[in-house]
């Protein structure tokens, strides 16, 4: 969600709270109608603070329940939206321990995973259609990578050679172990550009 989004639900939030908010104290009479009259000189307005504050006593207890619902509901959403999300960590502290040189090297995960893709790639028969996700857990990495292998390439025999360099690859720029690993193989859809050189080849 860009920030634009974010903002028009953040507001549509907003306005929901302060509705909800102004539907109880106008049942609780500690509002009155005239007052949100006076500062909304609005002729829908004041007919919706007056069906609020005198909705009859068949739909008064219809009205507090929709007010409280829409309270808590308009709470819990802003709550949701203003709350710091637990994405996890986007970047790996690495340490630099080199002739001359100590440090850390702060490496974002995307990185990595920009770089398992391209080595995956280089596997023979591979795609260039790479996906791949590293994760940390526990002081170890976790890796989903989904490819594609060329036509009459053996789907079985491609993977153990996608987990390999994927192994070797993130414990060579991380020197991490690599705990779990999931790759997903399938063979690339044929064009229709292959199917008629197909159909002449049997011919």
């Amino acid at each position: 969600m860009n920030r634009l989004n974010k903002a028009l639900v953040l507001l549509a939030l907003l306005a929901l709270f302060a509705a909800s908010v102004l539907a109880l104290l106008l049942r609780a009479a500690i509002l009155a109608p005239s007052q949100i009259g006076a500062r909304l000189p609005y002729q829908p307005v004041s007919r919706i603070a007056q069906d609020l504050a005198h909705p009859g006593p068949d739909r008064a207890g219809a009205a507090l329940a929709i007010a409280v619902a829409v309270l808590i509901f308009a709470l819990i959403a802003l709550l949701l939206e203003l709350w710091p999300r637990g994405r996890g960590p986007r970047s790996l502290i690495l340490r630099a321990d080199e002739p001359g040189r100590t440090g850390q090297i702060d490496v974002s995960y995307r990185s990595l995973d920009d770089l398992v893709a391209r080595a995956v790639r280089e596997v023979p028969g591979i795609d260039d259609a790479v996906v791949a996700r590293v994760r940390p857990r526990g002081g170890t990495l976790t890796v989903s990578c989904r490819a594609t292998v060329r036509r009459l390439i053996d789907e079985e025999a491609a993977r153990p050679r996608v987990q390999q360099t994927v192994v070797e690859c993130l414990q060579r720029l991380t020197g991490l172990t690599v705990r779990d690993i999931q790759v997903e193989v399938e063979t690339e859809p044929r064009t229709r550009r292959q199917e008629p050189r197909a159909r002449r080849q049997l011919r």
